[in-house]
């Protein structure tokens, strides 16, 4: 049981220093559209203020952290999205509905209860569950789906790692 906990605070201390090293890299987005565009993505889903904006230069998919503060992180692929409306109501959503917090109360549970098949089923159900609701409740409050399912597939495309290099490489 212990050791299993020692397991679970090493892996919850690596993803922390995973997540530091990927914020020490990134940068604020002072664009002034994207200000605007952020300012009605909050307000669209209820938020008093919006997130601050930062960029990331790697295939990750957007995502937002931070308790306090929090903060959202967007690749170059996802702000040429022409779905980036989508995106910014889709992540200020998680914000909107404490996301930050209760998924981490609950992982802290299951790291708790790592022994539990239960908790790691019920860790996974919340998180598919969570991104559908937020999808269902981007696409009604944007009013277009078929253009929020081109960005999730576009979002989905850029965010996948590399795993063939280009044709040229293979030939030298």
């Amino acid at each position: 049981l212990v050791v299993g906990w020692i397991v679970r605070a090493g892996a919850a201390l690596g993803s922390r220093i995973w997540l530091i090293q990927l914020q020490s890299q990134s940068f604020p987005l002072n664009d002034p559209e994207l200000s605007t565009r952020l300012a009605r993505a909050a307000k669209t889903t209820g938020l008093a203020k919006p997130p601050s904006a930062f960029g990331i230069d790697t295939n990750h998919s957007p995502f937002v952290c931070g308790l306090l503060k929090p903060r959202l992180y967007l690749t170059p692929s996802s702000l040429n999205s022409e779905g980036v409306d989508c995106v910014l109501v889709h992540e200020c959503m998680h914000i909107a509905r404490g996301e930050l917090y209760t998924r981490t109360l609950e992982r802290m549970v299951a790291d708790l209860i790592w022994f539990s098949p239960f908790a790691w089923l019920a860790r996974t159900r919340l998180d598919q569950w969570r991104e559908a609701v937020c999808d269902a409740e981007t696409v009604r409050r944007q009013g277009d789906a078929l253009r929020y399912a081109r960005t999730l597939v576009e979002t989905a495309r850029s965010s996948r790692p590399i795993t063939s290099l280009p044709v040229a490489t293979l030939f030298s």
